[in-house]
């Protein structure tokens, strides 16, 4: 249901995202009974993004640890009865000499994606205190998934109630912001997401500088809805589906986003012209940047109205039947992005 409300799959379960990126933070197990499909969909969309320059990123949560590690305490029934029909043990699914096993022992367990640090707990003083780096982190956490007897106290903590799969402290407020600050700043982050405590809803704090978004996913599925966090362009959205409507609710202000932007109404840049009145919206690419590119209108909360291509040809957008007021303009292709504004008047 997120998957299709945000066009990252379609009907059929095939990528359709483009060059975009899907992250999940982790705790793919001991989540109802359907755990195993979830895992080959998304083993298999990270193949089909790969080919056109997207990217699927698994985080490791603490369940994934628990299921490759012999800790089997919130595991159904459902799963002991499978390993027992294909004459198994639980440790035989998911070992190293399986694929999904070995899939699952090639993911991270933190990422720096962009300007963004993920993670499934979040990021302790006494983890930040090693000073150590994100593939030092990784490397250790490999070894946990491993089975392999940790060599020193660094690798300990991070495979602690204080690592990155396990710790709560951030999501439950108990640092003071000069903590989080420094924290995030020595890591070279703008903000942390992270998932593992769940609440009703997507939460930002610190100003703004973590982000939890573990949510009551099966509550909020059985009351006809469904909730997860987008970024777009230096902005991170409260994106909700009830399989038929999509809305994106901004949260907090907008990151400084520099990534092959173009300013659409600077100097000399992409223009539109006039502030449009009628059915269709005129748009000027320069010379040096024609080619083909997609593009999105959303209204000032991020919700999307429209989808579509322009060229160098056909270079004009269907307006008919937009309400007045302001739309933000996306349009890119697989070498930049251009964003930027119109207004829509009586």
């Amino acid at each position: 249901m997120v998957l299709k409300g945000e066009g990252i799959i379609d009907d059929n379960f095939n990528w359709m995202y483009g060059d975009g990126h899907l992250i999940i933070s982790g705790d793919l197990f001991d989540r109802g009974f359907n755990i195993t499909e979830c895992m080959w969909l998304l083993y298999k969309l990270e193949d089909e993004a790969k080919a056109v320059g997207g990217k699927v990123h698994l985080i490791i949560g603490n369940h994934e640890m628990m299921n490759m590690s012999d800790d089997w305490r919130y595991v159904e029934t459902k799963y002991f009865n499978n390993a027992h029909l294909m004459g198994k043990r639980m440790s035989d699914l998911y070992s190293s000499d399986t694929e999904l096993g070995r899939w699952l022992r090639s993911k991270n367990i933190i990422e720096k994606i962009g300007d963004y640090g993920f993670m499934h707990g979040g990021i302790s003083p006494n983890l930040s205190a090693l000073n150590i780096s994100l593939e030092q982190i990784n490397e250790y956490g490999r070894l946990e998934m491993n089975g392999i007897t940790c060599p020193n106290n660094d690798c300990a903590v991070v495979n602690s109630s204080d690592g990155v799969y396990w710790y709560r402290g951030m999501a439950e407020e108990e640092l003071t912001q000069q903590q989080v600050d420094d924290i995030l700043d020595a890591y070279g982050v703008k903000r942390v997401i992270f998932g593992h405590t769940k609440d009703n809803t997507v939460r930002s704090f610190y100003n703004d500088r973590v982000m939890a978004i573990d949510m009551y996913h099966i509550y909020n599925f059985n009351n006809g809805f469904m909730e997860a966090l987008q970024f777009e362009l230096g902005c991170f959205y409260l994106f909700h589906t009830n399989n038929v409507n999509q809305t994106y609710t901004q949260i907090g202000e907008c990151d400084v986003f520099n990534s092959n932007l173009i300013e659409l109404n600077g100097q000399n840049q992409l223009k539109i012209y006039p502030n449009p009145t009628s059915t269709y919206l005129n748009v000027i690419i320069p010379k040096e940047l024609l080619g083909e590119y997609s593009y999105m209108v959303s209204d000032q909360n991020g919700k999307q109205i429209s989808q579509g291509k322009i060229n160098s040809e056909l270079n004009t957008i269907y307006v008919k039947g937009y309400t007045t007021g302001k739309y933000i303009l996306t349009i890119k292709n697989s070498e930049r992005t251009i964003t930027g504004y119109f207004i829509l008047s009586n």
